[in-house]
């Protein structure tokens, strides 16, 4: 779709952290890749949602960039509410997708879906983990908290009734809460999900400030940032004289 992927810094980190559960799983380690190139390619094609729903409405992406904790797909220009809606629905719907035609898959071969596969992985329930990767996946996304999916459509929500910062002030409260919840009980129970509410508290109060900084300069024309007086200082003037000429 012409658009770039680009893989974040601290993307080798999930690298690292993936080889070192896999020196531990009982599965093989082709199966193991397999499994995380699934993974990987499930939140691309959830990224690729996006894209393809903003084109539809001439919104172009810009790039996609791959986190630890997912992808993001940075847009041309920010959404109206009613088509930040449909974007964003887009992505966890396309997970849902993937993980319905695998349970389709299974029940063509009279197969149920094993519930535990990502508590006991192995080589035989591969399709399995896939699909409920991608169940957890859609879940996530659809958390009515910023900046998830469903803390988007929450947003375009609370647009109909308030402004674009108030609704993304909302959304951006009840996203670093989830961030501070998690964080809390990852610390104690599991420190995996410490860091990805480090992320997701990272990424609602940096939309946060965007939305500020909008909400700031809204009617401000740009004559009003320009510099239209310029002072000049021959070649061997000293600081001294540029103070001089600032008075």
């Amino acid at each position: 779709m012409g658009v770039p992927i680009r893989l974040h810094f601290t993307f080798v980190l999930l690298l690292i952290f993936l080889v070192v559960v896999g020196l531990g799983s009982n599965q093989s380690p082709a199966y193991y890749s397999l499994f995380i190139l699934a993974m990987i390619g499930s939140v691309l094609l959830h990224e690729f949602g996006h894209s393809f729903i903003s084109s539809l409405y001439g919104i172009r992406t810009l790039e996609i960039v791959m986190y630890p904790i997912g992808g993001v797909a940075r847009m041309e220009r920010p959404a109206k509410p009613r088509e930040e809606f449909w974007i964003a629905l887009t992505g966890p719907m396309v997970n849902l997708l993937i993980a319905g035609m695998i349970f389709a898959l299974l029940y063509s071969q009279n197969r149920s879906l094993n519930l535990f596969a990502l508590d006991q992985p192995s080589d035989a329930n591969l399709a399995d983990r896939i699909a409920l990767g991608n169940l957890i996946l859609a879940g996530f996304n659809l958390l009515p908290a910023f900046p998830m999916d469903g803390g988007r459509m929450f947003r375009a929500l609370i647009s109909r009734i308030r402004s674009e910062y108030e609704a993304t002030r909302i959304a951006t409260w009840s996203g670093r809460m989830l961030a501070i919840s998690m964080g809390l009980y990852g610390f104690i129970y599991m420190p995996m999900l410490a860091f990805v509410a480090f992320f997701i508290y990272l990424g609602a109060a940096n939309e946060g400030a965007a939305s500020r900084g909008r909400s700031l300069t809204q009617g401000i024309p740009v004559q009003a940032a320009m510099v239209t007086q310029y002072h000049t200082l021959t070649h061997g003037s000293s600081v001294r004289d540029a103070a001089n000429t600032e008075r």
